[in-house]
């Protein structure tokens, strides 16, 4: 009996400093920004965003790794909120020093731009708005949910803008370098696509009008 308590001890001595490893879950934690007034998103450096439009504004990351949590940097410039990572000293940021996931929730009641750069991924829903401006670049993916009357729509370096189920009146598209937009658009669509890029769009636009270059495509696919 002394001899098992003497491991039990010993086993809980070692989880208490780390060493040995226990289930993801029980490592996971929150932390809470305490921002609002923004009207737009800007995800970078490989987060996974998650925005839902809603009454009130809130802002939470979950992660398996407490340090990745505090190396977070979101914050609120030009009405925007700019969701990104610590840099080191020098000016660059580590990839390999921020492999664990993290994951960032934001709710906000209205939203009128959307940007992701650096390998991250957006995605939106619920949005009901007039106006949408939406930029994705290097890597980075944005996926939007909902209704809006016109939108500006950027796509480039290897991005891609899946708008499928963005019910959108008017939009106007600019692809490149090899990157992918999907958009839905009733009314009226402006696309320009080069250097492989490519831009299918939905919905049948009584206005349709296309410039390709560089190897670049936009299809019209019709109703989906």
């Amino acid at each position: 009996m002394n001899s098992r308590n003497t491991l039990m001890g010993v086993a809980t001595s070692l989880m208490s400093v780390g060493l040995i490893a226990t289930a993801p879950s029980a490592w996971a934690a929150d932390r809470v920004f305490d921002l609002d007034e923004f009207t737009g998103v800007a995800a970078a450096q490989g987060l996974d965003v998650e925005v839902v439009v809603g009454e009130q504004f809130l802002v939470t990351a979950t992660s398996e790794s407490a340090e990745q949590l505090g190396n977070l940097k979101i914050r609120v410039k030009d009405d925007v909120l700019m969701v990104g990572r610590e840099y080191r000293s020098d000016g660059f940021w580590d990839w390999w020093k921020h492999s664990a996931d993290v994951s960032v929730m934001v709710q906000m009641p209205s939203v009128s731009v959307l940007k992701a750069s650096s390998g991250a991924e957006l995605f939106v829903e619920g949005v009901d708005c007039e106006i949408l401006s939406i930029d994705a670049s290097s890597g980075s993916d944005i996926e939007v949910v909902g209704f809006c009357d016109t939108a500006t729509i950027d796509a480039s370096s290897g991005s891609g803008i899946d708008l499928r189920r963005l019910q959108l009146k008017t939009a106007t598209a600019d692809a490149s370098s090899g990157a992918d937009i999907n958009l839905n658009v009733t009314d009226a669509f402006y696309g320009d696509a080069s250097s492989g890029a490519d831009i299918d769009v939905y919905g049948q636009p009584a206005v349709a009008e296309s410039d390709t270059s560089s190897g670049a495509d936009i299809d019209f696919r019709g109703a989906e």
